[in-house]
């Protein structure tokens, strides 16, 4: 499992982004988690990812499922953090974790940002 906590200066830009290795259960209070994962089809080159969110509390205050080209499982949950990070800025939340099973999918969106 892999974390990514994010959480946002008042002047609108990010403060800190810090990979741990595990974080269990609900967010801390103040603060939303997103799980994502994915499965790849290699003989047809096509994914889907799913992306959920909650609350502190556990209870889901959004989801996403889509289905999407993809080259590699590396790719798909690549796919799957972008998803996450493009409902974190849409919705300009603060304070978030995001968790997986992927940590390479983590690393790489960190250095592709």
């Amino acid at each position: 499992m892999s974390v990514l906590r994010i959480s946002k200066q008042p002047w609108g830009q990010f403060g800190s982004i810090k990979q741990s290795e595990h974080y269990a259960g609900p967010a801390p209070t103040n603060s939303v988690k997103f799980n994502y994962d994915g499965t790849f089809i290699k003989s047809k080159e096509e994914a889907a990812i799913g992306v959920i969110l909650r609350d502190s509390n556990g209870n889901l205050l959004e989801g996403k499922a889509l289905k999407i080209p993809a080259t590699s499982s590396r790719c798909t949950e690549a796919a799957a953090v972008r998803e996450a990070l493009l409902m974190v800025m849409s919705m300009q939340l603060e304070n978030v974790i995001i968790q997986g099973d992927n940590p390479v999918a983590i690393t790489l969106k960190c250095q592709q940002e």
